[in-house]
């Protein structure tokens, strides 16, 4: 019995001492109430630690925290969405800048006119009121000033709706979306210069006026020889019309594609009030009559030469006359060509030609026939892009190898599309071409006439590269359907300067009813007045029924590669193009037992 109560007083005398030393080692945990009234658990330190935390965090007093937080005012904004804003929450202590701040943030929502901060102390702790005072209802949008677009296309593109509360965030985005949206379509200087909003018990419309600048006057400077009209007929954007960039900078092509100028600048100013605008377009004439020497020769040394007369923009009228003449050891060549861009009030041209020549004339065969003619085309500008024209044409053909003259009554028509920026030497665009010529005897009125069918299909793009620099490239097919059998003349070729470079101009090498040609050009403008060309040209003739045409030459793909240069001159570049055959296109001159690997090229204007 004593042994059990002596192991008991051991037992416990042990435990006590176990108790004690962990007291000394770990603290115990205690539970107290923070600030906000929450529960949370507290280290039982030592006193002195206890003094020192109460002397760094002195007990806050229930009357000076936050209560509750109320919203006051809202009626058609949620209280839920206005709370989602504030930062200042029950039970945390009052804090003046904290109050502010949400204040500033209530107002920046766009929705409110007037947000007010009261505070009201409570022997509970005090009780913050936001009292807010909301924007009207928007019932209607208004637009004032927009020809352009209609209201209800400038209201799809708002974030303000109507009978929805105007929020003033979203008016001011609406007047930048919809300043974007004139100028992403050109209408650079067009502005919103007042936004009228809803005035409680007086209006509930918001009212955009918008200032979208009309062009008072057009004026012209510089053109010393050039007429007014000549200029101004070619302006899309004409006074009353709204300033467009994009117009404008179009309206520039298309002044200096006349080529009657070297420098085409529009200046703008400022209108006599501030929605009108005066455009200046400054122009530099270049000479544009001249005389133009060119000529064309091979390995066999075989040269032809011609002189060109123009009178272009005669008497500032921008009408053309044309006298060209050729010359060399097979060719005798005169023509003589008028044309004026515009008759009458809309955009018709119109162009006669006369000529007496054995040369290579338009796609017919080299120097295989005298041919004495003329022909008629009108021409009408459909777009912006498209343009069409129909043309007559009357011809007598004297062949050279045969007495089987015969003659050529011509109706034809084509359709063009053109984005190439500038015609003479452009940068960037495409032009796509048909053409169909039906050769008929009208009725019997023509005697020994030729039937026949001819077309064309012409395709042109330029990419530009990097900086004055372009990539060109050519693909045209054409055919001919016809007994054109004893008429070898009316014959396409291909092989020399406009077609496959590389071959001698006076001897083709192939002659038929069906052609196919490609070129690619890498052009390099070095300054205004010169430029690089490196070239490769490919071309294949073939037949469309070989019983009704005689073909002649290699019906084998040829090809042709080189380089050349371009010389700026008032009627355009000058070409000097020096181009090699390939290993198949060495053909032997059957006169000169000679065999034509390259030849030299010299015209004007580029190949395509």
């Amino acid at each position: 019995m004593k042994r059990k109560i002596c192991l008991i007083l051991f037992v416990l005398f042990v435990s006590t001492s176990f108790s004690v030393s962990s007291a000394d080692n770990n603290p115990q945990q205690s539970l107290t109430v923070n600030a906000i009234g929450a529960i949370a658990p507290t280290d039982i330190t030592s006193s002195n630690e206890t003094e020192k935390t109460t002397e760094k965090l002195p007990p806050v007093e229930k009357s000076s925290l936050v209560k509750e937080v109320k919203i006051m005012g809202n009626k058609l904004l949620s209280r839920e969405k206005i709370a989602a804003y504030i930062s200042t929450c029950p039970g945390e202590p009052i804090n003046e800048i904290k109050l502010q701040k949400d204040v500033q943030v209530i107002k920046d929502t766009g929705y409110f006119q007037e947000v007010i901060v009261k505070q009201h102390k409570t022997p509970e702790g005090i009780v913050v009121d936001f009292a807010v005072e909301e924007n009207p209802v928007v019932k209607k949008i208004e637009f004032e000033g927009n020809t352009l677009f209609s209201s209800k296309d400038l209201s799809r593109l708002m974030s303000t709706k109507e009978n929805e509360i105007l929020n003033y965030n979203d008016v001011r985005d609406d007047m930048k979306t919809i300043e974007s949206y004139y100028h992403d379509k050109g209408f650079s200087i067009m502005k919103v210069v007042n936004i009228t909003t809803p005035v409680p018990g007086e209006s509930n419309s918001v009212v955009f006026t918008i200032v979208e600048g009309v062009i008072e006057k057009v004026l012209l400077e510089g053109n010393n020889n050039t007429h007014d009209n000549v200029i101004l007929r070619e302006l899309k954007m004409k006074p009353g019309d709204v300033f467009n960039q994009e117009m404008l900078m179009a309206d520039g092509r298309r002044i200096f594609n006349l080529n009657y100028f070297t420098n085409v600048v529009p200046k703008p100013f400022p209108g006599s009030d501030s929605n009108s605008i005066v455009i200046v377009w400054s122009v530099e004439e270049k000479k544009t009559s001249a005389i133009n020497l060119g000529g064309s020769f091979g390995s066999s040394q075989e040269f032809s030469f011609f002189v060109d007369l123009n009178l272009d923009n005669f008497n500032g009228n921008a009408e053309l006359i044309s006298l060209k003449g050729e010359w060399g050891k097979k060719i005798t060549s005169y023509q003589l060509k008028y044309h004026n861009p515009w008759i009458g009030k809309e955009r018709t041209s119109f162009t006669a030609r006369l000529w007496n020549t054995d040369s290579q004339f338009d796609d017919y065969d080299y120097g295989k026939a005298l041919r004495r003619g003329g022909d008629l085309v009108f021409g009408r500008e459909l777009s912006e892009a498209w343009d069409a024209s129909v043309k007559t044409k009357l011809e007598r053909v004297e062949p050279k190898d045969t007495n089987s003259n015969y003659n050529i009554f011509m109706l034809g028509g084509s359709l063009s599309y053109d984005t190439r920026d500038y015609w003479m030497n452009p940068s960037k665009g495409d032009y796509y071409s048909f053409s169909l010529e039906n050769n008929n005897n009208l009725f019997g009125v023509v005697p020994n006439a030729v039937n026949m069918t001819k077309y064309f299909i012409n395709i042109q793009n330029f990419f530009p590269v990097v900086d004055k620099q372009v990539i060109a490239t050519r693909l045209s097919w054409g055919e001919i359907y016809g007994d054109i059998k004893d008429k070898d003349p009316e014959r396409l070729f291909i092989g020399g300067g406009t077609t496959v470079r590389g071959f001698t101009d006076t001897k083709p090498f192939a002659r038929g009813s069906r052609r196919l040609l490609g070129s690619a050009e890498y052009r390099i403008t070095f300054n205004d007045m010169f430029q690089g060309v490196l070239f490769y040209d490919f071309g294949k003739m073939g037949e469309v029924d070989s019983k009704n045409v005689n073909f002649e030459g290699d019906n084998s793909w040829h090809s042709g590669f080189g380089f050349g240069f371009r010389i700026n001159s008032p009627l355009g570049p000058i070409r000097l193009d020096f181009g090699w055959t390939d290993p198949k296109g060495n053909l032997v001159d059957t006169e000169t037992n000679e065999r034509e690997y390259s030849a030299i090229h010299f015209n004007i204007g580029h190949a395509f």
